[in-house]
């Protein structure tokens, strides 16, 4: 049936700190079931915002921290409440006033948090950081005005036109209501398919659709040992990512050439091998058009 679920802080016993809280609830407000997790430095750790998201939770809030005092948190868990993953982000400025406040579903599998984080002038600027399934990092921003408070506190997110919109306070000559929309990644396809399984298969992939044109292509967290065979027809795409602790063997054959007009990386968390293979004379010819960034693995081209 339905349930509800509520984040937020509890303090434990003895009352030194608190602890981020999450309950589940049915819909006469009777909780079923509630958990805890206390931050590595001892001190304030909240749930500030809740998203549902391709069968999972995932949780924007604050995390208490042994170096920065605090750093913006991005958590998450099954539906039973069982921590699957964490990740967190902070300033260049030091202790103190790195928070999430709001998430949303982005574009894809993708989620978006915003929040604020500490700068190097004492102040605070606006936070909008993306992130994949698995808590990777995908990119983020920041907005702000020198020694000045500005926080984002909620964000929405039209994914069609992958655009989010940000709502938050900002420091002109006083503290002002804020609104604004930014772009956001386009339409994000994650591997998922097992050893060696084809592109062309949908269940292979984490959103349960094969690439399109324009697509953001990214090999990262999930089955992250687990090869691919790129069978697809010729295809241009934003970009093709191989991030986080991806490890697997990647093989772009003919026909399939591949067209990529953004950002081609191995990320240097990655070991990824990733072959191309041309196919001059039967019109396969792939093509990085955008920057390419290679921090380690094997990068193979080959006829």
């Amino acid at each position: 049936g339905t349930v509800l679920y509520v984040g937020g802080g509890v303090a434990p016993a003895p009352a030194t700190s608190e602890d981020t809280w999450l309950g589940k609830f049915d819909v006469n407000l009777i909780l079923l079931s509630s958990t805890t997790r206390p931050g590595p430095g001892g001190n304030t750790d909240e749930a500030r915002g809740i998203v549902f998201h391709n069968g999972s939770l995932y949780i924007a809030g604050i995390r208490s921290m042994t170096g920065p005092d605090s750093a913006a948190w991005i958590g998450k868990y099954t539906t039973g409440l069982a921590f699957v993953a964490e990740a967190t982000l902070a300033g260049p400025g030091g202790d103190g006033l790195n928070d999430g406040f709001g998430i949303a579903r982005g574009a894809g599998s993708n989620l978006v948090m915003v929040g604020r984080v500490r700068n190097a002038a004492g102040g605070t600027d606006i936070l909008l950081a993306e992130y994949d399934p698995g808590l990777i990092l995908i990119s983020s921003a920041t907005l702000g005005s020198g020694s000045t408070i500005n926080d984002a506190y909620g964000v929405a997110v039209d994914t069609p036109n992958a655009q989010a919109y940000i709502a938050g306070s900002k420091t002109g000559t006083t503290q002002d209501i804020w609104l604004t929309k930014v772009g956001i990644q386009s339409v994000q396809k994650t591997w998922a398919g097992p050893a060696n399984g084809l592109a062309s298969v949908a269940a292979n992939w984490f959103e349960g659709a094969i690439p399109a044109t324009g697509d953001d292509v990214v090999f990262g967290s999930t089955n992250p040992f687990n090869g691919c065979q790129w069978n697809l027809a010729p295809i241009t795409l934003n970009s093709v990512r191989f991030i986080g602790p991806y490890a697997g063997i990647v093989d772009f054959n003919p026909p399939g050439a591949i067209t990529v007009t953004g950002t081609f990386e191995l990320a240097a968390s990655s070991s990824a091998i990733v072959r191309f293979t041309d196919d001059p004379g039967n019109a396969t010819v792939h093509t990085l058009n955008g920057p390419v960034t290679i921090s380690t693995g094997v990068f193979h081209i080959g006829q």
